[in-house]
């Protein structure tokens, strides 16, 4: 008689906030949860050799130039953007030492012209040595900070190369944009914030990039999807501090100041309505400053009747040499 040689079974769960927890502005159903805006994750601790996960595009890409990106972050460890063309299973760690591991999976790709992902399972790996196990999922930071946006916010094209260095005029693509490299992101790590960052590329606060007035950035904050009627409920995630950076595609849109000064203080009344705590800190100039008076003394105004808003204005990236991205 023969024998197989022994091995722990693997261990698979549904990704639910049973086993992972989620960072972003994700909707959960039975059938997983969804990750559809920038920097959108969830985190899960485990024992094992390594992990898998099993991801769906929620609907077709409208062409390879938009296909969404993920990154899994093991014990620290990041890999490269990964394309999720079709859905099945992606290996995110193998090998791994015996002992506790933690793998987060973060959305690079903005929303909107960019399919949603759809996180089905997780799957741990063993062998005859290490024992598969889901553990209790990562505690998340009590600091909560909301980044509200454009493109800025999001990171179209931050990979990219400028036409002044490549002499052709680019466009965008999910392979030339990290969610990871933007300033909001960079900023909710710096301080270990949890974070959701709600943005969209072209998007102003009374014209849109195109010089559209539907779709702006007041239109869609409150959106669970964007493009969807459903409400996002903020009771069940209010944040310390709302960061704003619009008005650069307003002032691309040549937008009438006096009716921005008027749009930008019907929002902070909207935004306040919504979260009744929370700091208001609007940003702007990193890629245009036409607007920097208007803010500053609109925002100076609103402080009369509301002492937790801020105005801060942030370098002109266009003047550092490297720092303009693609399609600029």
């Amino acid at each position: 008689a023969t024998s197989q040689p022994f091995c722990y079974r693997d261990v698979e769960a549904p990704v639910s906030p049973d086993v992972v927890s989620m960072s972003g502005r994700c909707p959960y159903t039975e059938t997983g949860v969804s990750l559809i805006w920038t920097a959108s994750s969830f985190s899960v601790r485990f024992r094992g050799r390594g992990i898998a996960v099993e991801l769906c595009p929620e609907q077709e890409a409208a062409s390879d130039d938009l296909i969404p990106y993920v990154r899994f972050i093991v014990d620290g460890k990041e890999s490269e953007g990964i394309p999720i063309k079709q859905a099945g299973w992606y290996e995110a760690a193998d090998a791994l030492g015996a002992g506790e591991h933690t793998l987060t999976v973060v959305r690079l790709s903005e929303a909107g012209t960019v399919a949603p992902l759809r996180a089905l399972n997780v799957r741990v790996k063993a062998d005859s040595r290490t024992e598969a196990m889901l553990l209790p999922p990562p505690e998340v930071s009590p600091r909560r900070l909301l980044f509200i946006g454009d493109s800025i916010t999001c990171g179209f094209g931050n990979l990219g190369q400028p036409y002044s260095a490549t002499g052709v005029r680019g466009k965008f693509t999910t392979a030339e944009q990290d969610g990871m490299k933007t300033f909001a992101y960079r900023t909710a790590v710096y301080y270990g914030a949890d974070a959701q960052y709600v943005a969209l590329s072209g998007k102003g606060v009374c014209r849109n990039n195109n010089k559209s007035t539907t779709g702006r950035i007041p239109d869609f904050f409150l959106q669970t999807t964007p493009g969807e009627k459903e409400t996002y409920d903020v009771s069940d995630w209010q944040p310390d501090v709302v960061v704003i950076n619009a008005g650069t595609n307003d002032a691309a849109a040549g937008v009438d100041k006096e009716a921005f000064s008027g749009g930008v203080t019907a929002f902070l009344d909207k935004l306040r309505r919504q979260y009744p705590d929370a700091v208001l800190l609007w940003c702007y100039g990193m890629m245009n400053k036409q607007l920097d008076h208007t803010l500053q003394t609109t925002i100076e105004t609103y402080k009369n009747k509301d002492s937790q808003v801020f105005y801060l204005p942030l370098e002109d990236i266009n003047a550092r040499t490297g720092e303009w991205g693609a399609v600029m």
